[in-house]
């Protein structure tokens, strides 16, 4: 929080500021408005609450009465500061016997440049979205701004907000969709039908009892090289050596995985986890140059979602080259939460400038 403080008083004046968030039932969605009200308690802010809709598997009623208590105490920490919408977000829709997940794509087609161009911030509070959604909200987002950028509008700054708590991540159940897909808005060149032979190279983060997440996306990504992604340094100084004990059999007896394929990056720094990913992304490229050929890169993030902003910018940076890498995601179908952990009193909270004048050559 005093990080948070020290940014906004050498940030200068924030005349009007966009929040995006989820309306969900983790008790951490209330974080963003709270810090950012608590460093700049007038600062005239704008609240979209995006309510994730799935007629499929609608959340059970002690959660949606805690999505609801949620959107009520927004709406009190505002009292009058801004507006607060809810643009309803499809999470699914049935075609015939088969049940299609849409909601990222639904949430990223709610943002025009319209949208954003009367706020001179926007924040994404990424605490109670799903990581499907939010991965290709921002990546809309990003794209949005960068296309004014050279049509020499004026844009907002862009920033990320997220509360983590390893504690409460631990215990939010995700009943899983049968299978995994590519997230929207990167797909990379996984629909190219001319490079269907290139070699598939993937970088999974990873994170804990995820065994039937990776297991869903080897199967679907069906990669030739795995360079799993560790979180080291971490604040657990043995999590990284727990998570390939935990993963052995599947990492080295099942995949053949190579112990120097391993890549390491600070838990708590995304913007590192982004630098290295694309340094190996390159270095892949680069090897294979020589002998007349490319390969197809699959970044999957299954652990916090800091580290995952960091898969999402690599992603970006590759997107509007020829060779865009694709992010693989298996969306949770609903979720469940024990009634023990509806408190969380560990979040740590982190915010992200991912665009803007900090970014300006």
């Amino acid at each position: 929080m005093e990080e948070c403080q020290s940014f906004f008083d050498g940030y200068g004046e924030v005349r009007r500021a966009l929040l995006i968030s989820g309306r969900g039932f983790d008790p951490r969605m209330t974080f963003g408005v709270k810090i950012l009200l608590g460093c700049v308690p007038k600062m005239p802010l704008d609240t979209m609450l995006l309510s994730m809709n799935d007629f499929e598997s609608p959340a059970d009623k002690r959660l949606q009465k805690a999505s609801d208590e949620n959107a009520a105490t927004v709406r009190s920490l505002l009292n009058g500061l801004g507006s607060v919408t809810e643009p309803q977000v499809a999470m699914s829709r049935r075609e015939g016997a088969v049940v299609k997940r849409i909601g990222a794509r639904k949430a990223a087609d709610i943002f025009t440049f319209d949208t954003v161009a009367p706020y001179t911030d926007v924040f994404v509070d990424i605490s109670a979205l799903p990581r499907g959604l939010y991965i290709s909200l921002i990546g809309k987002l990003l794209n949005i701004l960068d296309e004014a950028a050279l049509r020499g509008e004026k844009k907002p700054s862009l920033f990320v907000f997220v509360a983590e708590s390893s504690t409460l991540d631990m215990h939010i159940r995700e009943h899983l969709e049968e299978h995994a897909e590519y997230v929207t808005f990167f797909q990379g060149m996984m629909a190219i039908e001319g490079g269907a032979q290139l070699p598939k190279v993937w970088f999974p983060t990873l994170g804990e009892r995820q065994h039937a997440q990776l297991s869903r996306l080897h199967e679907f990504i069906a990669p030739q090289e795995i360079c799993p992604v560790l979180p080291m340094p971490s604040r657990s100084p043995r999590r990284a050596d727990n998570l390939i004990r935990d993963y052995a059999t599947l990492l080295f007896e099942t995949w053949q995985v190579s112990p120097s394929n391993f890549i390491y990056v600070a838990e708590q720094n995304p913007f590192e986890a982004y630098r290295q990913l694309v340094k190996a992304v390159r270095q892949y490229r680069l090897a294979l140059a020589p002998l007349g050929g490319s390969c197809k890169i699959v970044l999957s993030t299954l652990s916090s979602k800091l580290l995952s902003i960091g898969s999402l910018l690599a992603a970006y940076e590759f997107k509007m080259t020829d060779e865009p890498i694709a992010i693989a995601h298996v969306e949770a179908a609903s979720y469940s939460l024990p009634k023990s952990s509806e408190v969380c009193e560990d979040a740590v909270p982190y915010l992200m400038m991912i665009s803007g004048d900090a970014y300006e050559i």
